[in-house]
């Protein structure tokens, strides 16, 4: 994954997040700002059979859906920083 990705976990972390279930919540946050859908129907638009762990929607996202969903989470990770 790339090193921003990484960052804006790493900010969640220092915030207090912890728990799987609220980097779940807040991800999926992104995603319905980003692109107006949550991830679950993210992923049906995708044809990702959520009985497979290992299909990842960022694994399966276009060049532009990777760019957009970045710069959502960098404008989260510099809006909580300030």
């Amino acid at each position: 994954m790339p090193q921003k990705f990484f960052e804006f976990l790493r900010e969640w972390k220092q915030r207090g997040i912890q728990e799987q279930k609220d980097f779940a919540i807040l991800t999926n946050e992104i995603n319905k700002a980003t692109f107006g859908i949550d991830i679950k129907k993210h992923k049906e638009i995708k044809d990702l059979d959520p009985k497979f762990k290992n299909q990842n929607l960022r694994d399966n996202m276009t060049d532009l859906e990777i760019i957009f969903t970045m710069l959502g989470e960098k404008s989260t990770t510099e809006i909580t920083k300030t």
